[in-house]
């Protein structure tokens, strides 16, 4: 099967495919249960009071979509960085530079082969998206092929990230995480950005789900986009924090040091 249809089979077909096992909740108490990550089998999300507060763009949308970033509503843009290790979106400057004119939270998100190395992967994405503090914390886009294939090279893309000292987000669809968290449940330990297209979520028992990909035809600032409802509280909680730094050996503190105990520990390290 191509690619492309292959993912558009995979995501609107969830609700099949989780019809079996599933269990509606709603949607205050579903989100109470992705904010502890205790979900039970089955429970799942109605879209009753979806809304699209989250948007994701590539080159496909072209620069008009900027329009979008600025529409009323929207509070997070996701845009495509990389692709493997050959291809950079030539439009993710245009995109940030948007994002940071009309004040939303931005991040960049790399699209996975399954077939070359997650680790490589990730540094080519670190390379050309050069995520920094305040920008929404680096998505792996897995949803190629077969979810066990693709496993391997999704965790080593999502562990060389937390090797950098970022807390990467996996997106995939509903079934996928299910998929390659069988085929390695070390990737239950990343949140989820998860894809389900239809009027309900399933949930993955114990993967912590932050933001539910509804549709791809969300009208937003008058054009047709991906649209994503957040599943949690506040944005800053997936948003990349500054480093926390104490001055060099030699160096004066700040007018107000963070602490005492701190300010102390520190001058003892000097010492020896």
């Amino acid at each position: 099967m191509h690619p492309l249809r292959f993912l558009r089979t995979h995501k609107t077909a969830e609700e099949k495919i989780a019809e079996g096992i599933a269990v509606g909740v709603s949607v205050g108490l579903a989100r109470q249960l992705l904010r502890y990550a205790g979900v039970g089998l089955g429970a799942a999300v109605a879209s009753a009071a979806v809304t699209t507060g989250w948007i994701d763009l590539s080159n496909n949308n072209g620069s008009h979509a900027t329009v979008a970033i600025a529409a009323p509503g929207v509070r997070v843009v996701e845009a495509k960085a990389t692709e493997g290790v050959h291809f950079q979106d030539s439009l993710y400057p245009t995109f940030r530079a948007a994002a940071a004119r009309s004040h939303r939270a931005f991040g960049g998100y790399l699209f996975l082969h399954p077939d070359v190395s997650g680790a490589v992967q990730a540094r080519y994405f670190l390379a050309y998206a050069t995520p920094k503090a305040g920008d929404i914390q680096p998505v792996v886009d897995s949803e190629t092929g077969p979810p066990a294939t693709a496993a391997k090279a999704t965790y080593a893309a999502l562990h060389e990230l937390t090797l950098h000292g970022f807390q990467p987000i996996l997106y995939a669809s509903s079934s996928y995480v299910l998929g390659l968290v069988r085929a390695d449940p070390r990737i239950k330990q990343f949140r989820v950005w998860q894809a389900e297209y239809g009027p309900t979520l399933h949930l993955v028992p114990g993967v912590h789900v932050i933001a539910w990909q509804f549709t791809d035809r969300a009208l937003v600032g008058g054009i047709a986009v991906d649209g994503s409802q957040l599943l949690v509280r506040r944005v800053a909680s997936l948003e990349i924090k500054p480093v926390k730094t104490v001055p060099a050996c030699g160096v004066d503190w700040p007018r107000r040091p963070r602490s005492f105990y701190v300010k102390a520990a520190h001058a003892a390290a000097c010492r020896h």
